[in-house]
């Protein structure tokens, strides 16, 4: 039977956010953010084939390209 599902990924890392001085030693201070423009490849762990024998995807092909947006997610 058909079968149909949705791929929402997200990237995280740390950014930087301000500067903190201390007896003048500045040290930079991150935060955890979403991270934009990470760019990630779907590709088939199978072959594809709809019900009535057409091959739509072949086993390892590349079948879609996700870039996440702003605020890290797509």
């Amino acid at each position: 039977m058909a079968q149909k599902g949705t791929i929402t990924v997200s990237k995280s890392g740390e950014v930087f956010f301000s500067v903190s001085e201390n007896k003048g030693i500045y040290l930079p201070i991150y935060k955890v953010s979403g991270l934009a423009g990470a760019t990630y490849q779907i590709t088939a762990a199978e072959d594809i084939i709809t019900q009535d024998g057409t091959l739509r995807a072949a086993k390892g092909e590349v079948v879609d390209t996700i870039t996440t947006g702003e605020d890290g997610a797509e």
